[in-house]
């Protein structure tokens, strides 16, 4: 199958803004890391949060009393930066900034939950891990790294590379999977690509930056976001279908990517009152 290579259009139609927007309000703030918190993930099926920091540990939360469950997770030797939950709710992938990728199991005894580390090794990327995502049925799961300029898919048993390292010519900013399994897209510096995961073939690149991008739920989508816009094309063809002009100049995802505070915030929305 042809690759289709797709040059993004300046700007598609500008959207208007809507009465009584909803704005987060904080409902919780979970204290416990001892620097910048860089990433969190749910645990399916649970009411448990995990966080990720510059403190080099990954920190389990208890949603409903806002509490830290159990000791602080080690292991990596530098700043976690990305981490993923399996759509099972049995697996954490974290990912740090020396290239070291560890995976965690989600073990339940009786009324207790914890994290312990699977003793595989991934080894693959060199440094700057920016992007983490299991597949949907959590056999694999896939990274991106800044610096090496690379997309990787792992067997998560045995810690294989199953699908490159993939060269993508740009910083490497996050990956993620079609709800089928079948796609992956990787968001990088330049442009948008998609690769068939059964036939390891590209099969579209967009001209266009994203630091995070996503498939919609149909799959028949990517949502993509950079410094100033986030944009839904389509996913076969690349075409922009709607454009949000929602971040101001002052906005943008830094190199590396703007940190957040070292106090994770718990936020739900609410009307916003004029």
């Amino acid at each position: 199958m042809a690759v289709t290579t797709h040059k993004a259009s300046a700007k598609a139609p500008a959207q208007p803004t809507r009465k009584g927007q909803l704005v987060p309000r904080v409902k919780m703030t979970l204290k416990g890391h001892e620097e910048e918190v860089n990433d969190v993930a749910f645990i399916l099926g649970t009411r448990l949060l995990v966080s990720s920091s510059h403190d080099k540990s990954l920190r389990v939360w208890d949603l409903d009393t806002g509490k830290q469950v159990g000791e602080p997770l080690l292991g990596h030797d530098a700043e976690v930066r990305r981490i993923a939950a399996s759509p099972d709710g049995r697996w954490i992938a974290s990912g740090a900034d020396n290239g070291s990728i560890l995976v965690w199991e989600v073990a339940t005894d009786k009324t207790v939950t914890e994290l312990k580390r699977v003793p595989v090794s991934f080894k693959g990327h060199k440094e700057w891990v920016r992007g983490v995502v299991f597949a949907p049925d959590s056999e694999t799961f896939a990274s991106a790294s800044w610096s090496d300029e690379t997309v990787c898919v792992w067997k998560r048993e045995t810690g294989e590379i199953v699908f490159g390292p993939l060269k993508v010519g740009r910083w490497a900013f996050s990956v993620a999977y079609s709800p089928d399994g079948t796609k992956l897209v990787a968001g990088t510096s330049e442009h948008i690509i998609v690769w068939n995961l059964k036939t390891g073939k590209e099969l579209l690149k967009i001209e266009q930056p994203a630091y995070r991008v996503a498939f919609t739920p149909d799959g028949l989508r990517l949502v993509s976001g950079n410094t100033n816009d986030i944009r839904i094309s389509d996913a076969t063809t690349g075409n922009i279908i709607k454009q949000f002009d929602a971040h101001t100049p002052d906005f943008e995802l830094k190199y590396p990517p703007a940190r957040m505070s070292e106090n994770l915030e718990i936020r739900r929305n609410s009307p916003q009152k004029k």
